[in-house]
C-alpha cells in the first residue's frame, strides 16, 4: 500500500491499481512531497520512498507592467492580458469602478473577459475612463498589469440649423425641433418667452401662436463634455398675406 509521508491525502484524485501503481489525477503544487510504498506479507516487508517534485513557476504577464489605451467614446475596446505560468494562470480584472470580473464571474453585460484574458468593453463612455488592473494568478504566485483607459469625447451636436428664421400665422401651432446627439447623451434645455410644451426629444411645441410670441427661442444641448446652442427667430403675422410677403422679401434679400 501507499502512504503519503508528508501529510495524509484522502480524496478522489488518488488511486492505487492492482499492480501497486499509484495514480494522482491533476497534479498541482500542493501534491509535492514524499510518498511511501510498503509491500508486506507473512515473511516480511519492503518499502520504496518516492519524492515527488511538481514543476511550477509564478505567472508572468506578457504585456508588461503598465500601458495606456486611448479610445473614442461610443466605440468598443479590447485590452489584452496574456500570461504564462505553470499551472496555467487564472486571469481576472478589476475595473475602473472597482468591479471584479473574470471569465467565470462576469460583472456586467458591458464588460466581459475572454478565455485568453482579454477584457472587452462593448461601448465605451466617459464614465469608463480610469485605471484597470489585470491579475494573473496560480498557486505559485501572481502578477499584475495596470492599464490607464483614456476616453476621447466630443461636445454635443444639434442636428438642426444653428440659426433659423421661421414666419408663422397667428392662431396656428408650431413645433421647433432640437435634436441633440452625443455621448454621454446631452439634455436639451429651452429658454423661452411664451406658452409652450416641451417634448422629451427636445422639440418645443407652441400652441395658438400670436404676434406677442414673436422673438428668439434658444435651445442649448448640454452634457459633461460641453454644450451647443440653436436659436430660432419666430415672427408671427396676423394673416397669410403678410407671411408670404415676408418670405418674398427674405428671398429677394438673399
Amino acid at each position: 500500500h501507499w502512504s503519503d509521508v508528508s501529510k495524509s491525502k484522502r480524496d478522489n484524485k488518488f488511486e492505487v491499481f492492482a499492480n501497486g501503481t499509484l495514480s494522482i489525477q491533476n497534479v498541482n503544487i500542493q501534491d509535492r512531497g514524499q510518498y511511501l510504498c510498503i509491500a508486506a506479507n507473512q515473511h516480511g516487508s519492503d518499502q520504496l520512498l518516492v519524492t515527488l517534485s511538481v514543476v511550477a513557476y509564478p505567472p508572468r504577464i506578457l504585456e508588461g507592467r503598465s500601458k495606456v489605451i486611448t479610445v473614442h467614446s461610443g466605440k468598443p475596446v479590447s485590452v489584452k492580458c496574456r500570461a504564462e505560468g505553470r499551472p496555467i494562470p487564472t486571469i481576472s480584472w478589476i475595473l475602473a469602478n472597482k468591479t471584479y470580473v473574470s471569465e467565470s464571474f462576469p460583472g456586467s453585460k458591458q464588460a466581459s473577459v475572454q478565455p485568453d484574458g482579454t477584457l472587452i468593453i462593448k461601448e465605451v463612455t466617459v464614465y469608463d475612463r480610469g485605471l484597470y488592473t489585470c491579475m494573473a494568478s496560480n498557486p505559485a504566485g501572481a502578477d499584475t498589469l495596470t492599464v490607464k483607459l483614456q476616453v476621447i469625447v466630443a461636445p454635443p451636436v444639434i442636428l438642426e440649423e444653428k440659426r433659423q428664421h421661421i414666419a408663422g400665422i397667428m392662431g396656428e401651432s408650431l413645433k421647433l425641433p432640437c435634436t441633440a446627439k452625443g455621448n454621454p447623451h446631452p439634455s436639451p434645455l429651452h429658454f423661452v418667452n411664451a406658452k409652450l410644451f416641451l417634448f422629451s426629444n427636445g422639440t418645443l411645441y407652441i400652441r395658438n401662436i400670436a404676434p406677442s410670441d414673436s422673438g428668439n427661442y434658444e435651445c442649448i444641448a448640454t452634457s459633461s463634455t460641453g454644450s451647443e446652442r440653436r436659436v430660432v427667430n419666430l415672427t408671427v403675422e396676423r394673416d397669410l398675406t403678410s407671411v408670404k410677403l415676408m418670405a418674398s422679401q427674405s428671398t429677394m434679400a438673399a
